[in-house]
């Protein structure tokens, strides 16, 4: 329970700036009900550019905490086997990370193309 509380104040700290930047003045009238395209790319272009930073960040941490429970398993051959698969793991969120973030990028490039 500890951990879902952890997590939920972390996104709610990353993502509480990106909102906060993407919005404009509060809107009058008709423009209340019709939010623009604009507004949308906006707080995806945010999320583009700080999402990865913290997953990288992340992931370096649990690279660095494999490296520490490998060095200090002193021969344990089951803390050894548990630092390579938190050190597979890691690479595995990495590569995923980087997959995602390379098919937002191409949505968010068709996009921008598209609204031209």
């Amino acid at each position: 329970m500890k951990k879902y509380l952890y997590l939920a104040i972390t996104l709610a700290i990353i993502f509480a700036p990106l909102v906060a930047d993407a919005q404009e003045p509060p809107a009058t009238g008709i423009d209340k009900l019709n939010p623009t395209f604009n507004d949308i790319y906006a707080l995806g272009d945010e999320a583009m550019k700080r999402i990865p930073v913290f997953l990288g960040g992340l992931a370096f941490l649990a690279i660095l905490y494999s490296g520490a429970i490998y060095i200090t398993s002193f021969g344990d051959p089951n803390k050894m086997e548990m630092a390579k698969k938190n050190l597979t793991w890691t690479v595995t969120g990495i590569i995923a990370v980087m997959s995602i973030y390379a098919i937002m990028s191409l949505i968010m490039w068709v996009a921008n193309v598209a609204e031209l």
